[in-house]
């Protein structure tokens, strides 16, 4: 299909892009599930809470399979960069807190 210009070529494109990200991803999911060591629970494996919303975990670094976390657990490994001592240091800092009375 002969494109009359540069954006008419990247607007196509982008539609395409669109409609397809969220099929690809999906698929995408569903293989790296089935080579999931354990099946997709309905319940996140850190916090226990029911989720519809469990996500594949994984580490960026190795690119294998960790567990099933809520889409909260998730974002919460992200934000920390992955890094176990920053978790640590966070929950000394809750605890620093309830011992002393402060309010947050």
């Amino acid at each position: 299909m002969p494109y009359k210009n540069k954006e008419d070529r990247r607007r196509v494109a982008n539609v395409w892009a669109r409609k397809n990200k969220t099929k690809i991803y999906a698929q995408k999911l569903a293989r790296k599930a089935k080579k999931a060591a354990r099946p997709k629970p309905d319940r996140c494996e850190v916090c226990e809470r029911q989720s519809f919303r469990i996500t594949f975990d994984h580490s960026h670094a190795t690119g294998k399979f960790r567990g099933w976390l809520c889409h909260s657990c998730n974002i919460v490994l992200g934000h920390v960069a992955d890094d176990p001592n920053i978790l640590w240091r966070l929950g000394l800092y809750l605890k620093q807190i309830e011992v002393y009375g402060r309010k947050l």
